[in-house]
């Protein structure tokens, strides 16, 4: 698990998989047959088969034989965005803490997006109950929110021109902004990486088109 250097559950994106020893004794995350043992008995000891992931998602998943995103070769992407929704309010878009109830969390693929890509992401949604536990992040999209009104794009552009040498690029001051890289190379090294990737993408899209 070590040698594999997965830090974060790449079904869900939510919880940490670090490996612990001390004194001689180990913790670890769980290891998903992604094809189950109890029908593949072949396949049980392949590290092809082996996806380290967190305790909910190996639990969720169990023996279901539905057709989901497989994480050495398949992702969501940016084909497939987390999206918020205004269900009885705007005022969430201040990143206002009290505005949790008025929008929702979704996943949405992007026009044109593969349909086999489409149905795969459908039943991972489906299996570890993807869309139910990210809107139980709505503080958390309420942070990212309020970071982004308070710090324009012009704010942290201006930054960058006074202090080229310190703040580097525009997308490394929002990454220091999060705490988080944003680029998708990084997005299995720390937990809700593309939940924040997704979220900065659509206030940038909702500025540059009001």
């Amino acid at each position: 698990l070590k040698d594999m250097d997965v830090n974060v559950c790449p079904y869900c994106n939510r919880i940490y998989t670090v490996t612990l020893t001390k004194n001689g004794h180990k913790s670890r995350p769980q290891f998903d047959h992604y094809m189950s043992k109890s029908k593949y008995p072949y396949f049980a000891v392949s590290l092809l088969n082996l996806i380290p992931c967190c305790g909910l998602c190996n639990q969720a998943k169990s023996d279901k034989e539905d057709q989901i995103l497989y994480p050495y070769f398949e992702e969501m992407g940016t084909d497939v965005l987390f999206r918020t929704k205004a269900e009885n309010g705007l005022t969430y878009l201040t990143g206002c803490p009290s505005a949790q109830d008025e929008f929702s969390i979704s996943l949405e693929a992007k026009e044109g997006t593969a349909q086999e890509l489409r149905e795969k992401v459908k039943n991972s949604d489906e299996v570890f109950h993807l869309t139910e536990l990210y809107n139980e992040h709505k503080d958390y999209v309420l942070y990212l929110y309020r970071k982004r009104y308070m710090f324009s794009d012009e704010y942290l552009q201006m930054i960058c021109d006074t202090f080229p040498e310190m703040a580097g690029r525009f997308d490394e001051l929002k990454g220091l902004l999060y705490l988080m890289d944003l680029e998708k190379e990084q997005w299995g090294r720390r937990p809700l990486a593309k939940l924040t990737h997704d979220i900065d993408l659509q206030i940038t899209e909702e500025r540059n088109n009001p």
